[in-house]
């Protein structure tokens, strides 16, 4: 069994086969898309190195990772993965050594060039503030502050699925901690799980708009994230006066849309204010594999 892979997003589906042969298992019982993927069981956990740009990062304990392609953009390769993993080999640990070990990992990816991503639509808030406004508006999709290392009582208090997000060379990089509800004594070991979403630029912003559109995708993004930056203004007016202290110093990382793109006002129907998603759904959701995870304790 394989047990080192390395992924990057845009890579055609034969350069991973050819690199990795009968370790991929191909699921393509979904009209349209096609998933190429890679699962390890303990003791065996797997390395995935994730190559982009001029860097790349490894991340260990991989327990699976998963390409989707898109057969109607044939062109853009491979452009999401996701990826599960643990943060212990036992599967379980403190509380503390846990958080240590995120934020290790988190100080990892940002020291191979990739850089905090807060989106268009939502507030520029930092450190605690960021945490603040997570849990005073339940706004799940906000990323938390990764230069922002919680104390052990916020970390205990932490929202399940609490995300972090990156962006760096065309990719959007988006991580989401779990863990077992059931064993969150402090003075007891937890059981944790960590899910990371890959997406390219394009498939990111295409499946923002609606199907009928996506194809103009480029002509209509200019002005979809002027809509969006109208709703962030609004959201930190509001803030201010709430005593957050909002960042204008904050610079979106991901502005890459072309220099030649004309912002053409948008129809009534499109997004202005929500989050662009995955929209494809692995084979094995994920909370059947935190469940495996968790019952391998």
């Amino acid at each position: 069994m394989t047990q080192n892979i390395f992924i990057e997003v845009g890579e055609s589906p034969e350069a991973l086969l050819g690199h990795y042969g009968k370790a991929i298992d191909l699921n393509d019982k979904n009209p349209g898309s096609r998933f190429y993927s890679v699962d390890w069981e303990r003791p065996q956990l797997g390395v995935v190195t994730l190559k982009n740009g001029d860097g790349q990062v490894a991340f260990d304990l991989a327990l699976g990772v998963m390409g989707s392609y898109n057969e109607d953009y044939p062109q853009e390769g491979l452009s999401r993965y996701s990826l599960y993993l643990g943060l212990s080999e036992a599967g379980t640990m403190s509380h503390d050594h846990a958080r240590l070990k995120f934020y290790e990992m988190l100080a990892r990816i940002q020291g191979a060039g990739w850089k905090w991503l807060i989106h268009d639509f939502e507030p520029r808030l930092n450190g605690g503030d960021a945490l603040r406004y997570q849990r005073e508006t339940s706004a799940g999709t906000a990323s938390l502050d990764p230069n922002f290392e919680l104390s052990m009582e916020d970390w205990m208090r932490l929202e399940n699925r609490s995300p972090w997000k990156f962006y760096k060379d065309g990719v959007y990089m988006d991580i989401r901690l779990s863990r077992d509800a059931k064993r969150m004594k402090v003075d007891e070991p937890g059981a944790y799980f960590v899910s990371i979403s890959l997406e390219s630029y394009e498939s990111f912003w295409r499946t923002t708009f609606k199907e009928q559109d996506r194809a103009r995708w480029r002509e209509l993004l200019p002005a979809a994230r002027e809509r969006q930056r109208a709703t962030r203004a609004e959201a930190e007016n509001k803030l201010q006066h709430e005593g957050y202290h909002i960042d204008t110093d904050y610079q979106n990382p991901d502005e890459e849309f072309d220099s030649d793109a004309k912002a053409l006002p948008l129809a009534s129907n499109q997004p202005t204010s929500s989050a662009p998603m995955p929209g494809l759904q692995p084979p094995s959701s994920l909370k059947e594999r935190l469940g495996r995870w968790i019952k391998g304790n």
